[in-house]
């Protein structure tokens, strides 16, 4: 009979022109054999175009299902591999990417040694570089604080998680969006009170910038771009506890709207629909939390009190323009001096970020 796997991996492809090989051959590369089970899911596609395009496997076991629900959404086929699992624990790969040689094997042995409910996987690009996401503090590893360790800024659940965790909790992928869809499991996984272990030296999950076709990359209407913001749980929000709550709405208004509006600039052909979005996102924060603009810096707050009114006649197009020439001191200080020295201000997210990408701290790999 055979061994029933300790993990399951779930790997949604939904053309047979990504590196699928690549990315299955590293879910058995340095692990016992049997350990591994990797289901690829081939989406609104058929397996007999998918399974041609990748090698056999030595140690573990390979197997190929078909979702088709005509959706241009990695949500349903993400959701369907992981209904499949029956191992203890489960991760989700993209078919980009790919883990470093024994990667899911440290993970679980830390996982193992723990107690712990997840690992919040140590992320590279295909560069070498660090991405320092959790924010965790200096040599914190162990039983995160989802608030200390900006766990918010992990945004997608990669990893290993416990299968139970993932059920307790109700942990899906938010279906129909092109993008952000792992913003909410992400969310609720860091914030559920699991523990939650961040094996820093531990090898990593890859992130790789090969596919010509990666959603993440697009410039999308504010309205898509925005929904998953949009359609987060306000009852679920509302029951963590105030500094939570905080964290994640200066997360999402420093990388999804401050990211947003700086990525297209001045010059961009605002719509009405897109100024319409960004209304809609400064009302969603504000029903988060009403102590989010406490941190942020004077060229920071410019743009987001623009974007509460945007509809106003050139407001956006002037608040850009104005960042654009704003003093170095007002991107980084915060008009009142206390608040320069708030966990999350603009000045101490930028000294992390300098810090984190510095050789001393592992940003890159010679």
């Amino acid at each position: 009979m055979p061994q029933e796997p300790t993990i399951d991996v779930v790997i949604p492809v939904h053309t047979a022109e990504r590196p699928l090989d690549r990315a299955v051959r590293s879910c058995f590369d340095g692990m016992p054999s049997g350990m591994v089970r990797v289901t690829v899911v081939c989406h609104n596609i058929s397996r007999d175009q998918i399974s041609p395009t990748v090698g056999a496997a030595s140690n573990g076991t390979i197997r190929f299902e078909e979702f088709h629900d005509h959706r241009n959404s990695p949500a349903g086929p993400r959701n369907y591999g992981l209904s499949l699992a029956t191992a203890p624990f489960v991760a989700v790969l993209d078919s980009d990417d790919y883990f470093e040689s024994g990667a899911l094997h440290a993970w679980h042995r830390v996982l193992d040694d723990r107690s712990a409910d997840a690992v919040a996987a140590p992320l590279l690009t295909d560069r070498q570089v660090r991405i320092r996401t959790p924010r965790v503090r200096p040599r914190r590893t162990h039983n995160l604080d989802p608030v200390r360790d900006g766990l918010a800024y992990a945004t997608a659940p990669l990893g290993l998680i416990r299968r139970d965790t993932l059920k307790s909790e109700s942990i899906a992928y938010t279906e129909g969006l092109r993008s952000g869809e792992d913003l909410d499991p992400g969310l609720r996984l860091w914030y559920s009170g699991a523990k939650i272990e961040y094996p820093a030296g531990a090898p990593s999950y890859v992130i790789c910038g090969d596919a010509s076709d990666r959603v993440t990359s697009d410039v999308l209407p504010l309205a898509e771009e925005f929904r998953a913001v949009l359609g987060l749980d306000d009852a679920w929000l509302g029951g963590l506890r105030p500094s939570a709550r905080t964290a994640i709405a200066v997360k999402l208004v420093r990388v999804h709207l401050l990211g947003a509006l700086r990525r297209r600039g001045a010059d961009w052909d605002w719509t009405a629909s897109d100024l319409a979005a960004l209304e809609q996102f400064i009302s969603k924060i504000s029903n988060i939390s009403g102590k989010y603009l406490r941190p942020f810096s004077m060229a920071d707050r410019g743009l987001i009190l623009a974007a509460g009114r945007a509809s106003a006649a050139g407001v956006i197009r002037q608040a850009l323009e104005a960042d654009q020439r704003a003093p170095y001191v007002s991107k980084v200080l915060a008009p009142v001096p206390w608040a320069n020295l708030l966990r999350e201000s603009t000045l101490r997210h930028l000294v992390r970020t300098k810090l984190y990408s510095a050789p001393l701290f592992g940003g890159r790999r010679p």
